[in-house]
């Protein structure tokens, strides 16, 4: 779960990066391509993460984290729409 976090906080930042130079015009077209390329690939493997982490996460509190009152089932819930809202593998394939 914690490797899964890092890559996607750094290659999100990474791409944060990318978007701050193409707004500010100081980006080569290779990177504006990069850029193309790393937008849905983020969407759909943070949302993936997501999931996965918060489910790991329920699991390891055992039976409390089942519980409604823990405010866990509404996380994974909320987690498991993340890629529903992002859009589906086979339209980020198409973008």
């Amino acid at each position: 779960v914690q490797a899964d976090l890092e890559a996607c906080v750094h290659i999100t930042f990474f791409t944060i990066s990318l978007l701050g130079a193409k707004e500010c015009q100081k980006l080569s077209p290779k990177r504006t391509a990069l850029v193309r390329i790393l937008m849905p690939l983020i969407k759909l493997y943070t949302a993936k993460a997501a999931v996965r982490g918060t489910s790991e996460t329920l699991e390891c509190l055992g039976g409390v984290g089942y519980m409604e009152d823990s405010g866990m089932p509404r996380l994974l819930r909320d987690a498991q729409v993340l890629p529903i809202w992002e859009g589906t593998t086979n339209v980020l394939s198409l973008d």
